[in-house]
């Protein structure tokens, strides 16, 4: 495993945990307890994830960019008793512990076998949503399921990824130990024995394209943003941008049909997409020549999942029909903490986690996701899904990405709002144009805005309730 200014072995990796968890216990950490994670250096942050086991409590990761305000907030929230920092804060009915270099005297000192543990009867961790939809919900992971996520290894299991030989891949994680994707393809790396190397968290990407080519990386996973960026910096020779990559895994948010297929042409043959929840985990992958003839849809439903498409009172809904999706998963979520949920989605009941999409399956096990049910816009009693319209504004030439909300009015009940992202020279009026041919007159938007770029959350989803703000702020 490499970092910043450091090199881990297997079994300096496995002390160092070890460590960990008896500075944690001497501490004061009781088993059971919630400890939150905020640090910048990745070695660190995954360091004190074990060291927290090893000492029989339970890891709430957090984004490190986040505020001191926020971690209160969370703090309060999810009853931590301690946050591991590397900056220092302070905080109401929560102990900052500072990873200075005093904490690393301190932990060196330490033995290094593990401390006896009770076993796996608390929680992993509580994952944490990435907030898009207000404030995050934490899901509850347990040590079974959280090695279920890591069993399902995609190089290992899906057609054309070359079966179980060299498992052992290079792997690049330039993604913040805070996003649940990022930390369970991690663990799936280290359990298959390979190298890891934690890019800096700060970086552009130029450096993480040339540390990409230069360490000649295997594996990597990133958020649509990031895919955005490398195919911009990707020379127009025909070749592959990452010729050594044998996976390169996509997900957090959507990429659409176009650039799904520029990525496989791009960046490399082996670009996947995927639809996966925090609270469940990967289940459905979409790759190679499933890119190439279905790039609509979010691919082959696993069959480690069992998927169902119900409609409100939980009937189950045939082929092709859209409803609610639900799920039960081997990697799920046992439930949210403090019984929280969301009425739209975002919940779990009677052992089925309801991750808030609106979706599809269709006769081949092929899975469409059509937006989200709050998103959904009821316009002069008109069912209109933000997907359907968002799908055929990017259709247009010179549309970079476009995101659709609705917004109250008097008149229809809801209208529609397209915000667009454009290139070459494109207008509003070029656009409403497209929609008057492509779109049913109650699927047309009656406000267009170009903007420079999207709001987006750290994990590169487009934060559509910042979109409506700008609504009554006079900004339509």
């Amino acid at each position: 495993m490499v970092g910043n200014d450091i090199e881990l072995t297997f079994r300096q990796l496995a002390e160092r945990c070890a460590q960990t968890g008896h500075e944690l216990i001497a501490a004061g950490i009781q088993p059971g307890q919630h400890v939150g994670i905020a640090v910048r250096d990745s070695v660190e942050y995954l360091v004190s994830i074990f060291g927290i086991w090893m000492a029989d409590a339970v890891a709430v990761p957090i984004d490190f960019r986040s505020s001191i305000e926020e971690r209160q907030r969370i703090a309060s929230a999810f009853d931590l008793a301690a946050i591991l920092q590397d900056r220092p804060a302070t905080y109401e009915g929560c102990e900052a512990m500072l990873i200075d270099a005093a904490y690393k005297d301190r932990r060196a000192t330490r033995p290094v076998l593990p401390p006896p543990m009770t076993g796996p009867d608390a929680p992993a961790y509580i994952s944490l949503t990435s907030g898009t939809t207000g404030t995050p919900l934490g899901f509850v992971i347990g040590h079974g399921a959280m090695l279920a996520k890591t069993e399902w290894d995609p190089y290992r299991y899906l057609p054309g990824c070359g079966g179980p030989r060299e498992l052992d891949l290079v792997t690049l994680n330039a993604l913040p130990l805070s996003f649940s994707a990022a930390r369970t393809h991690v663990f799936a790396r280290l359990l298959s024995g390979g190298k890891t190397i934690f890019f800096p968290m700060m970086h552009t990407l130029p450096e993480l394209a040339e540390a990409m080519q230069r360490h000649r990386v295997e594996f990597s996973f990133t958020v649509p943003t990031v895919v955005r960026g490398l195919m911009d910096l990707a020379p127009d020779n025909g070749q592959p941008f990452f010729p050594d990559l044998k996976l390169f895994y996509i997900g957090g948010a959507n990429l659409n049909r176009d650039e799904k297929l520029a990525a496989q042409k791009i960046l490399t043959p082996h670009a996947m997409t995927n639809y996966a929840s925090t609270a469940s985990g990967t289940l459905a992958s979409l790759y190679g020549d499933d890119m190439r003839a279905r790039p609509d849809s979010e691919g082959r439903v696993l069959s480690s999942s069992r998927i169902e498409i119900v409609d409100g009172q939980d009937t189950v809904l045939r082929h092709g029909e859209q409803g609610i999706l639900r799920v039960r998963a081997p990697g799920m979520a046992t439930h949210i903490y403090g019984g929280q949920g969301r009425e739209d989605g975002d919940k779990i009941r009677a052992g089925w986690i309801y991750p808030g999409d609106i979706a599809s399956i269709d006769t081949e096990g092929f899975l469409s996701i059509h937006g989200r049910q709050s998103d959904l816009i009821i316009r002069g009693g008109s069912n209109v899904y933000p997907s359907e319209v968002e799908a055929a504004i990017a259709a247009l030439p010179g549309v970079r990405e476009v995101a659709v909300i609705g917004f109250e009015t008097a008149r229809e009940g809801e209208e529609i709002a397209a915000f667009v992202v454009v290139k070459d020279g494109m207008t509003q009026a070029d656009i409403d144009a497209h929609c008057r041919r492509a779109l049913t007159s109650d699927k047309r938007p009656r406000e267009i805005v170009i903007l420079d770029a999207l709001p987006r959350n750290t994990n590169g989803k487009v934060l559509k309730r910042d979109l409506s703000e700008m609504v009554p702020a006079g900004k339509i």
